[in-house]
């Protein structure tokens, strides 16, 4: 998952600031015209704020998958300014499948399905969690520099988590990495030091708010919660 929205140009100590640009896949989102027919309204910041979202229907691409998959994108609106997002994946694994098979299937899906799938069976025994409900990947995760302080994020996605997924699901995965520093910080460079410092203080912001742990060993260390 990743953070609130950067440009590329980075400060001379390698710092890269913050600034209220869409990151890519939001772009994508708004090019597809796409409606949000549900509505939830929570009090954050002194204001309502809305939460504008659309949940696709579960789909399987290929009839001998052993998944069917379903999106959760969510806007968050206030004073009708959109300032941020939230994007969730639902993977519902079929009951006979196994991890080889599930790590097969995910990789036809995309090179990032396949990466998740090879944390999740390197977290959890795949057969463990079918039956508990879907895994949930908590893709992206966006704020607007002009509404990151803290205040409206952690209301929204634990208000859209508790409707959507607690007691529904089996388990949800996220991955914790600021969105500017995306492709520009190369190991030991200075802007690799400033990442590591943002990183560091969204694990600390996840982990207080979804009470989600890292997990072991390369996999906590990637940021993999």
């Amino acid at each position: 998952m990743a953070a609130r929205s950067g440009g590329t140009r980075a400060w001379p100590d390698g710092r890269i600031p913050r600034s209220n640009e869409y990151p890519r896949s939001i772009l994508d989102e708004i090019e597809r015209h796409t409606r949000y027919p549900h509505q939830l309204l929570i009090d954050a910041d002194g204001s309502k704020v809305a939460l504008q979202y659309r949940r696709s229907r579960k789909l399987r691409a290929e009839p001998d998958e052993c998944y069917m998959r379903r999106e959760l994108f969510c806007w968050v609106v206030q004073n009708g300014d959109r300032v941020g997002s939230l994007h969730f994946v639902e993977w519902h694994i079929d009951w006979w499948a196994d991890h080889d098979g599930f790590v097969e299937h995910m990789d036809r899906h995309c090179q990032a399905a396949a990466d998740f799938a090879d944390v999740v069976c390197s977290a959890w025994d795949i057969n463990d969690l079918i039956g508990l409900g879907p895994i949930i990947e908590f893709r992206l995760s966006w704020m607007a520099n002009r509404a990151s302080n803290g205040r409206i994020w952690p209301l929204a996605a634990v208000a859209l988590i508790d409707l959507c997924y607690v007691s529904k699901s089996a388990v949800l995965v996220l991955k914790a990495f600021p969105l500017e520093y995306q492709g520009v910080a190369p190991p030991r460079s200075l802007s690799a030091k400033w990442m590591n410092r943002r990183r560091a203080a969204m694990l600390r912001h996840y982990r207080r708010h979804l009470g989600v742990q890292l997990l072991p060993a390369k996999l906590g260390k990637d940021g993999w919660m």
